[in-house]
């Protein structure tokens, strides 16, 4: 599904995507990581779960290679 949305964007004219994630869903950040997606920062409270805040990952591809 990602390969998928990222052709779809570079077809329709973009050449960046920037995924966002909770720390804890530890597959998703290794998937990210893994398919080139490079980590710009970390929001402290990105989402509250069980009463409790959860850190946040934002990362970003550039799907030219570059």
């Amino acid at each position: 599904l990602m390969e998928a949305a990222e052709v779809r964007a570079l077809q329709d004219g973009f050449d960046m995507i920037n995924m966002d994630v909770r720390e804890t869903q530890t597959g998703a950040i290794k998937l990210y990581e893994t398919s080139g997606y490079r980590l710009w920062g970390v929001h402290p409270r990105y989402a509250r779960v069980e009463g409790r805040y959860v850190p946040g990952r934002y990362y970003y591809k550039d799907l030219t290679g570059k």
